[in-house]
């Protein structure tokens, strides 16, 4: 085993599998120039996944020095490690470490040089004679279950708090390489190109096609459109889909009407609009009259005719904005000590 204090980081190497203790990372933070804010979620999401044991090693993804030894790529995992609460045990993850980096290396690293996920889909759908302008959409859809189907698999515990918000975050996650996206994808395209249809209806060169336009972000509507389209029941779940895109044919205290209402006159952030959506289907399921549409803090939230399976027994906790608050305070507090 191969300790990242055992590393002069300031020389040119590529080191494999490099093991990283909670202990070590104040003094690599402090080196940490001013690069991209942080990632609330992703931090989050690392952060639980150190504690819970299911941080995964995977070779390529490196954390990167330049040739004065200062961290220049890897802050959100290293600032989860540093918060990340071992029990008895220091917590730990192992990384490649690359140092010594030049400058032209680590300018690549954020200006998405590389073709993106979106990009390659399309290529690889064209060559099949799939010409679709929803590439993209597949894409963040792809991500935002894959995210979503690996925590909620992995433990209901873990994934319970941040299985939904590291998937609405559909940015990308630390620790997920480009291939892995498009293997899940590739995998799961007969439930992604209907679902990102359906998110993209009434917008762009669709806007004369379909007048009615789904009051969700794509992502978020594709998304929604995966889980429910799971659901044991179709044409229940069909018809919520049409009338949360048309809004026709509902009535005073419809849960689709209420939340169509609230979408368009106080829109909530995206994690909070997917758990509102859903849990106006669950309404929509038992029939319910309602007269508005709100989420407690640390309110559950379990999607309806889901089938009973330990990858699918979704329940969902909404995180409230004093929990998110108070993680944010502690990484900026790390950032204090690292400047």
């Amino acid at each position: 085993m191969t300790l990242i204090t055992d590393i002069d980081l300031a020389q040119r190497a590529t080191h494999s599998k490099i093991t990283v203790h909670k202990g070590s990372t104040e003094n690599i933070l402090r080196t940490m120039p001013k690069q991209r804010d942080f990632r609330i979620n992703s931090c989050l999401e690392l952060k639980t996944a150190i504690e819970q044991g299911t941080f995964r090693y995977l070779p390529g993804q490196a954390i990167h020095f330049d040739n004065e030894g200062h961290l220049r790529n890897g802050q959100h995992r290293l600032l989860a490690l540093s918060m990340a609460d071992g029990g008895e045990s220091e917590p730990f993850i192992e990384v490649d470490v690359i140092s010594g980096a030049t400058e032209d290396e680590i300018e690549t690293l954020d200006q998405g040089v590389p073709r993106n996920t979106a990009d390659v889909l399309a290529m690889e759908l064209a060559k099949r004679g799939i010409i679709i302008d929803d590439h993209r959409v597949i894409t963040a859809t792809g991500r935002c279950m894959m995210l979503f189907d690996t925590l909620m698999t992995n433990d209901s515990n873990t994934a319970t708090r941040i299985g939904i918000e590291a998937a609405i975050a559909g940015k990308g996650s630390a620790g997920v390489t480009k291939d892995q996206e498009l293997n899940y994808i590739r995998e799961h395209l007969n439930e992604l190109i209907p679902a990102a249809k359906y998110a993209n209806r009434g917008r762009g060169d669709r806007k004369d096609e379909e007048a009615s336009k789904v009051p969700l972000a794509p992502r978020i509507a594709g998304m929604v459109y995966v889980l429910l389209a799971r659901t044991t029941d179709q044409t229940k779940a069909l018809a919520f889909l049409e009338s949360l895109a048309t809004g026709e044919k509902l009535e005073k205290g419809s849960p689709v009407l209420v939340l169509r209402n609230r979408l368009k006159d106080n829109p909530p952030k995206p994690r909070e609009t997917a758990l509102l959506t859903l849990k106006a289907w669950n309404q929509f399921c038992e029939g319910k009259v309602v007269g508005q549409t709100k989420l407690a803090a640390e309110e559950t939230v379990e999607i309806t005719n889901m089938p009973q399976t330990p990858a699918t027994n979704i329940q969902i906790v909404y995180s409230s904005s004093k929990t998110k608050k108070a993680l944010r305070e502690k990484l900026n507090s790390q950032i204090a000590v690292s400047a």
